[in-house]
């Protein structure tokens, strides 16, 4: 019951940060693009 209750919090945990990594990899590429022009 309590490894459930942890591993559910871990896990939005894990994949919020795998998305705001991939956030900041589209900016970056934006950013680059940008300056680029």
């Amino acid at each position: 019951f309590y490894v459930g209750r942890i591993s559910r919090l871990i896990k939005p945990k894990r994949s919020f940060l795998i998305i705001r990594e991939k956030l900041k990899r589209v900016c970056c590429f934006f950013n680059q693009k940008r300056s680029q022009s």
